[in-house]
């Protein structure tokens, strides 16, 4: 299989079905053709750029998410793979089955563990404190994290990372900081959503997040384990943040987070790989109810 790809376009331009390729068009320069099936995002960020229902459709059929952005250059919206690709309603049927085992709150608690470790490695690589404060945490979190271990942690992690003038805003932020870490978050959610879609499965249905509202719990869920990747590259650009989220921040944004080597079990894979194996790892835990719960996430300092 072609190793799949993140398109930002950010400039008017036409996209097109052509000899089953996507083309597209800028005026005064030549066209890109891409095949469909080698994309797994594809973020459109800017009003003038020109789409039509074909291209919608085979974007759809060769499993890519479609996002598109507000006039703030926030995400507005997500045309998802259409679920019931062969075995919606027995995953449908899995998941309800796992939630009435009471297997979730373990699950949650490998989520939290790695959401702490991959914090304390973060800071670790940067010669920070608390590391080892947060790999205790990591360490005592309990099933369904009924003391919010996560919770502490995320005071601890965001004071030492980028400095107690720092606050955390996870929706419209302005300022260069939040407004990378958000939109890198998206980037990475979305790529989750997308193996959810394909795997079939109910991304309403969460572990750990629960909201009536939100459509997603699943996937920000299995973010949880992934977020340090944004973190990671938002931090090494400096505190405060260099400049505002331009295009060309978005763009070195998104080579950086695709490009880092995730390792799974001390093997490195690229982001949608190490999305793929999350998820797979999820769906032999619906298919193996007696299988000890476990998940194939980042490696950390979780070993329980």
């Amino acid at each position: 299989m072609s190793e799949q790809h993140i398109l930002l376009i950010e400039n008017p331009c036409s996209l097109s079905i052509h000899l089953g390729c996507l083309r597209i068009c800028r005026e005064n320069e030549d066209a890109l053709r891409i095949p469909p099936q080698d994309i797994a995002v594809i973020c459109l960020h800017h009003f003038a750029i020109r789409i039509s229902v074909a291209v919608l459709q085979a974007l759809a059929d060769a499993g890519a998410i479609v996002i598109i952005t507000d006039s703030r250059h926030h995400p507005a919206g997500a045309l998802l793979p259409e679920f019931g690709r062969g075995q919606a309603t027995l995953r449908l049927r899995q998941q309800l089955a796992l939630e009435q085992s009471g297997k979730t709150g373990a699950l949650w608690r490998k989520l939290v563990a790695a959401r702490l470790g991959t914090q304390a490695k973060t800071l670790q690589k940067r010669q920070q404190k608390s590391v080892q404060r947060l790999l205790r945490l990591s360490k005592n979190v309990k099933d369904g994290d009924p003391a919010n271990l996560e919770g502490q942690g995320a005071k601890i992690y965001w004071r030492e990372l980028f400095g107690t003038p720092f606050q955390r805003e996870k929706h419209g932020a302005t300022d260069p900081l939040n407004a990378r870490l958000n939109f890198g978050y998206t980037i990475i959610r979305s790529l989750i959503a997308r193996e959810l879609a394909i795997a079939s499965l109910r991304p309403e249905l969460g572990l750990g997040h629960h909201s009536q509202e939100n459509p997603f719990n699943l996937a920000d869920d299995f973010l949880e384990a992934y977020r340090f990747l944004v973190e990671d590259t938002v931090a090494s650009e400096g505190n405060p943040a260099p400049q505002p989220l331009d295009a060309e921040s978005r763009r070195q944004l998104l080579d950086r987070i695709y490009s880092a080597p995730i390792q799974l079990q001390g093997k490195d894979f690229r982001l949608p790989a190490a999305v793929k194996q999350t998820v797979n790892s999820f769906i032999q835990q619906l298919e193996d109810p007696n299988k000890k719960p476990a998940l194939l996430l980042p490696d950390h300092s979780e070993t329980a």
